[in-house]
């Protein structure tokens, strides 16, 4: 199991080291059922490349923006349009920007986290590939995982 895990981690290296040949920037997202291992392959990706990790679980809806309509929506508990407006125009920008952490437990934004641009940039989570923000991406990456496997996490 653990060569299969391997091999695939170096056919995402070779992935990115091609597109890293061809762009000044590239930006990966990692998305996939809960429990599969989007956040593993995030950190695991982090300890080979200088990069920038961007958690979807930062981008919940706060209870204002709850509404019947929006929670009706697929992926409508995520707020893909502040995480455009404070990410993904901030990476694109090439300069230092802040973007803010929504803490769940509180129902309230934590802390405000400054960014340095660096090559890779790397968006995890469940809805990364939301349809408002899936043109963003250079590399897309779906974790899947069977049910055992999911529960037992």
């Amino acid at each position: 199991m653990k060569n299969n895990k391997d091999n695939q981690i170096l056919q995402i290296q070779r992935r990115i080291e091609a597109l890293l040949l061809k762009r000044d920037y590239i930006i990966i997202a990692i998305d996939g059922n809960s429990g599969a291992g989007k956040s593993t392959l995030a950190k695991k990706l982090s300890q080979i490349y200088d990069c920038n990790v961007f958690h979807m679980d930062h981008f919940f809806l706060t209870p204002e923006l709850k509404t019947r309509e929006r929670l009706n929506e697929v992926g409508g508990n995520v707020d893909y349009e502040r995480f455009y407006e404070e990410v993904a125009k901030g990476i694109k920008s090439g300069q230092d920007f802040n973007y803010r952490i929504y803490n769940c437990r509180k129902c309230d934004f934590d802390r405000t986290i400054t960014v340095k641009p660096k090559r890779i940039s790397i968006v995890e989570g469940v809805y990364s590939m939301h349809p408002t923000l899936i043109d963003l991406y250079d590399f897309k990456i779906f974790v899947s995982v069977n049910k055992e496997e999911q529960s037992r996490r």
